[in-house]
């Protein structure tokens, strides 16, 4: 379950640093 959300969290984190 963690590492679901922690793998949501680091894609979220690339496509906000992709956006940027």
């Amino acid at each position: 379950m963690q590492c679901k959300l922690v793998q949501q969290m680091h894609r979220q984190g690339m496509i906000r640093m992709n956006a940027d």
